[in-house]
């Protein structure tokens, strides 16, 4: 609820006199409201689907699946 009073201040009293740290609230509050009230317009999550030939499933072994990782894991090694 308190979401949406910010909101209705923002789009009804001028931000003039609102400080900085004010203004960065009422922006927060926004996006949560917004985000949480409609997240198919507003949300930041984004979502990858991965197809095979003709949008078929993919197909992939246990061991393809695990040598990939291994390999991911010896490249974060490497990093450190």
């Amino acid at each position: 609820m308190r979401a949406q009073q910010t909101i209705h201040t923002v789009m009804t009293q001028p931000l003039q006199n609102a400080t900085s740290e004010e203004k960065r609230i009422i922006v927060d509050a926004a996006k949560f409201y917004l985000t949480h009230r409609d997240p198919s317009h507003y949300s930041t999550q984004q979502r990858t689907e991965l197809t095979g030939k003709d949008g078929e499933a993919v197909e992939i072994s246990a061991a393809e699946v695990w040598n990939v990782l291994q390999k991911a894991r010896a490249v974060d090694a490497d990093d450190t």
